[in-house]
């Protein structure tokens, strides 16, 4: 294993749970410049960033920061000439850009309300779709696909609260075992190798959550994948898949550098409408409809009669 691999592996969510903010902020403006920036020019980019004199990071509190990033194996220093002399400069590492992408996604998905997700969008769609509201109209058996493999214990509660008796949640046993540490248990594993472990005409119901396309789930194609959920579905049944919508251009080019960044990081899933809709209407799904409320879409298919 070479070095550089071992520091990534290194890198645990109390490393960076202890960085300050000035620390986190620096890291950033490091991973930004295209040039390697000496130690004087760094702390005036931080001050300029923070623009309150009043607040300005002093040169010990600066070194000290510096110190401690270069302890952690986040940054290294370079030494060089230029013009004037001798320089050191400074360059973050590949740790440090995985420190960053860690702080996004600690910090950018908890911003968004769940609760007015689930209190506005989800009546809609149970109306709109046909989806049980009474605990007699529960699914026997719901099938659930997360093409991330990450599950939000409130939106499965949820699940098995109010659609189906049963749960079956395809996974591995390492998805499987991690997420009966967050507490969510009372599913079904399905497995699958090059298809979906259960019989023809299995399930009532689907839901397909953080739905990508060109993802390779468990060594099946997305494609196959949905030829092989309308297989183990009943007559009649249906299927839900949930996503995000791309995040639009808006021509400020603030606002549309910050939703580039965020669209690129590894927790941002998302999908057009149209191509969900032709996906599922290739796979054999009908009467095939989508909505969207506030940048999160939801489609739906049925199996036919």
């Amino acid at each position: 294993m070479s070095k550089e691999k071992e520091n990534l592996d290194d890198l645990s969510i109390e490393t960076v749970l202890d960085l300050s903010v000035t620390q986190i902020i620096m890291l950033q403006i490091l991973g930004q410049n295209l040039k390697i920036p000496v130690r004087f020019a760094l702390l005036q980019d931080l001050n300029e960033f923070i623009l309150d004199p009043k607040h300005e990071i002093s040169p010990s509190s600066f070194y000290n920061s510096l110190k401690k990033l270069e302890g952690l194996g986040l940054l290294e220093k370079i030494k060089g000439k230029d013009n004037v002399g001798k320089k050191i400069g400074l360059k973050s590492t590949s740790k440090a850009q995985q420190a960053i992408r860690l702080i996004n996604k600690l910090t950018l998905p908890w911003a968004i309300s769940l609760n007015e997700l689930y209190s506005n969008m989800i009546p809609e769609l149970i109306q709109k779709v046909g989806l049980p509201t009474e605990e007699s109209e529960k699914a026997e058996n719901l099938f659930i696909l997360s093409f991330d493999g990450r599950m939000d214990p409130n939106m499965f509660r949820y699940f098995q609260d109010n659609w189906s008796k049963e749960i079956y949640f395809l996974a591995d046993d390492k998805t499987t075992k991690k997420l009966k540490k967050r507490g969510i248990t009372g599913f079904h594993q399905s497995r699958s190798t090059n298809k979906i472990r259960e019989a023809n005409e299995f399930f009532d119901a689907c839901c397909l959550y953080h739905y990508q396309r060109d993802k390779n789930i468990y060594g099946i194609e997305y494609q196959e994948l949905l030829k092989e959920v309308n297989r183990v579905m009943q007559p009649g049944g249906a299927l839900v898949a949930q996503t995000l919508a791309p995040l639009p251009k808006v021509g400020n080019i603030y606002i549309d550098s910050l939703s580039e960044l965020y669209s690129s990081q590894p927790f941002f899933y998302s999908c057009k409408e149209e191509n969900i809709i032709q996906d599922l209407n290739d796979a054999g799904f009908k009467d095939i409809d989508s909505m969207e409320y506030k940048g999160v879409v939801f489609s739906w298919g049925f199996i036919p009669e």
